[in-house]
């Protein structure tokens, strides 16, 4: 470029954001149209100023996204706008007070853009904490079904549990646990038993999985995990459906992923999802959806409707299961086990009734004797094994029995707990 074509430049810069007078222009339009330089550098500056008129209206539609989104794209963006209005000022050393002034609001936007991202981002994080700390009642779904499918859950003072209702299918043990205040009912709808017991030998059970229903105790699992370096959040906003979406994968566990939908309004978890990668691409495993935060629930919900000729077998109002002391949950389950055997083989069906936590005798006997069975003797037992679920021992028993007239050998499989509101008493709670 000639020394001419070099003193041109402020000209040519101006000429491309529109803010040569006139006269100039003319001027100007007339010399570039006879310089080869001048016509290259001028549509430089052009695409240069069309790339900063499309990051300009590129920044205006993800404002939200800037705002709640913590993605690397959010960041790219940003910095190649900037980047392009410095390119402008260090290659040609020159730009107008207007054009100036477009810089510094394109540097002072971005820098608000960006602390409300962060702002948005610790507050969608933090305020579902806190929202979460209101909750005073919910509804749960769980799909697909394979145990816990739907629940109601009604917190008091303090988020104690004041009432909750369970429903579990999908498994062979199908059920219902309803919950108030201290006392539980589980009905064991295939079993036709309708059980009383202390609220805290239910909740006890629970709370190993409450994490797969409850949405502050998923939440503060998930925070816990990116804490400690075992998670990693990506925070999206949604607008148009009104949701914050965090994506969570996990670094000893590449090939799988959860993402919880926040309702943006209310800061409130709506969905867990949970994907597993199968074949290269990401599959939905389950979904936990949350409903009706801290809309009053019926009463109704609250109790239950069993059959009349239901087996009811009340641990509130009697002594449960036989005491074992001084002997560890190992010990005193294989004792029990044998008693168990041993009662059935004398038919004493009230004390057998007493060991399954208080099973009517009547009905433990027709169990036995409607199906053809006599026990005759113990032949072998195992050492107890730790049920998957649930804090019961299992232990396996191989027995002697004439069935329907034929001798023959059979397994059992007893559970066998510990008494919550009662320590140092056992019981079976199944397997028979």
């Amino acid at each position: 470029m000639s020394k001419h074509c070099e003193e041109q430049l402020t000209t040519l810069v101006a000429y491309t954001l529109g803010e040569a007078d006139p006269h100039v222009a003319r001027k100007l339009e007339g010399h570039v149209k006879d310089c080869l330089g001048c016509q290259e550098k001028l549509e430089e500056l052009r695409r240069e100023e069309a790339d900063i008129q499309e990051a300009f209206r590129s920044l205006s539609s993800r404002v939200e996204s800037v705002q709640t989104s913590t993605t690397i794209s959010r960041g790219r963006a940003t910095v190649s706008l900037f980047a392009r209005g410095i390119k402008m000022v260090t290659k040609h050393r020159t730009l107008s007070i207007a054009s100036a002034a477009s810089l510094m609001f394109i540097a002072g936007f971005l820098g608000y853009a960006l602390t409300i991202g962060t702002t948005k981002e610790a507050y969608a994080i933090d305020y579902t904490t806190r929202a979460n700390e209101a909750i005073t009642s919910y509804r749960v779904r769980i799909s697909p079904v394979k145990n816990l499918a739907e629940a109601w859950i009604e917190f008091g003072p303090g988020q104690t549990l004041q009432r909750a209702r369970l429903e579990f299918r999908g498994s062979k043990n199908e059920k219902t646990t309803v919950i108030s205040d201290d006392k539980a009912s589980v009905w064991l709808k295939k079993r036709n038993v309708l059980l009383l017991t202390e609220a805290s030998s239910v909740v006890g059970e629970l709370e190993t999985g409450r994490h797969l229903f409850d949405p502050k105790v998923a939440f503060d699992r998930l925070q816990k995990l990116e804490a400690s370096g075992n998670a990693s959040i990506v925070a999206k906003s949604i607008p148009e459906l009104d949701v914050i979406r965090l994506e969570v994968t996990f670094e000893e566990a590449p090939d799988q992923k959860q993402v919880y939908e926040v309702d943006s309004p209310t800061k409130l978890v709506k969905r867990i999802r949970t994907f597993g990668k199968m074949d290269g691409e990401w599959k939905q495993e389950s979904m936990r959806e949350f409903l009706d935060y801290n809309v009053p629930i019926d009463s109704a919900v609250f109790t239950l409707d069993v059959p009349d000729d239901v087996v009811t077998v009340d641990q509130v109002n009697r002594a449960v299961g036989v005491p074992k002391t001084n002997l560890s949950d190992s010990q005193a389950a294989k004792e029990l086990a044998i008693e168990f055997v041993e009662a059935i083989i004398a038919k004493n069906y009230r004390q057998a009734g007493v060991i399954c936590g208080g099973l009517p005798a009547d009905k433990l006997k027709q169990r036995f004797t409607g199906a053809g069975i006599e026990y005759v003797r113990l032949l072998s037992i195992e050492e107890p094994r730790a049920a998957q679920q649930g804090n019961a021992l299992i232990v396996l028993l191989r027995v002697e029995a004439i069935v329907r007239g034929e001798k023959v050998t059979v397994d059992i499989k007893p559970h066998i707990k510990p008494v919550e509101a009662n320590a140092g008493r056992y019981y079976i709670s199944g397997g028979i």
